[in-house]
Formats: structure tokens, C-alpha cells, sequence
């Protein structure tokens, strides 16, 4: 069941009542939700959809000298922070934070670099 309070404005989801495709969250659906609605699965994250989102080999970097590395560990992401630094050499942090689903990396994303990853062609 999707949570209000898990969603932004522009996550994808994927609606239930025989729509076809993904769709954004609107003010409208997080409404709905916060009063009990239930429609609309989470999107789990594949191997595609992070291509999407412009993963390379499970990494994306992102403003800076820092990249996002995700590591499958059976139904979920493991995710880690690393920073290359001047000498080359690459500091990393294991995120106690695992990825399943489409939102949260949305959502992770935004946290880290106040921007909207950019996804192609999910709809």
C-alpha cells in the first residue's frame, strides 16, 4: 500500500486501476492517500530503470567529485556514497538505507543534491 507521507509531488508510480504505464504523484494522489485511498503500487528498481535514471554499472555520479554506487543484495539495493579526492584516491560510506523501489532513490537523490533525477522514458 503506498504511504503520503513516503511520495513528492513528480515520483512515479504505478497505478492499479487498469491505467497503462507510470504515472507522476500529484497534490490530488498524495491527498487521496493521507485519508486511506488505495490505488497505485511502488515501482521496484531493476537493472533497466536505473539505466534510465543514468546508472552506469550501478553507479551515478552526481554533482561534484561524488557518485552514487548501488550493490544488489538480494531484494533490495545496498547503497553507498563515495567522493573521489584530489589524489585520486576514493573515500566511501555505506548509507544504512536500502533501495526497493523507484521513489526512494527519487527521493534519495533529491535529499543529496536538491535537484529531480532525471529519468528517460519511464512513461
Amino acid at each position: 500500500m503506498i504511504k503520503a507521507n513516503e511520495l513528492r509531488i513528480g515520483n512515479y508510480y504505478r497505478p492499479t486501476d487498469g491505467s497503462s504505464g507510470p504515472a507522476k504523484v500529484t497534490a490530488d494522489d498524495l491527498k487521496a492517500w493521507s485519508i486511506g485511498a488505495v490505488y497505485g503500487k511502488y515501482i521496484p528498481l531493476t537493472p533497466e530503470i536505473l539505466e534510465k535514471c543514468g546508472f552506469e554499472y550501478y553507479k551515478l555520479r552526481i554533482p561534484g567529485s561524488t557518485f552514487l554506487e548501488l550493490d544488489k543484495d538480494g531484494e533490495h539495493f545496498n547503497i553507498f556514497l563515495k567522493q573521489i579526492n584530489e589524489d585520486g584516491r576514493t573515500d566511501s560510506i555505506l548509507l544504512k538505507y536500502e533501495l526497493k523501489y523507484l521513489q526512494q532513490l527519487q527521493n534519495l537523490y533529491f535529499a543529496l543534491t536538491g535537484e529531480e533525477l532525471e529519468i528517460k522514458s519511464l512513461l
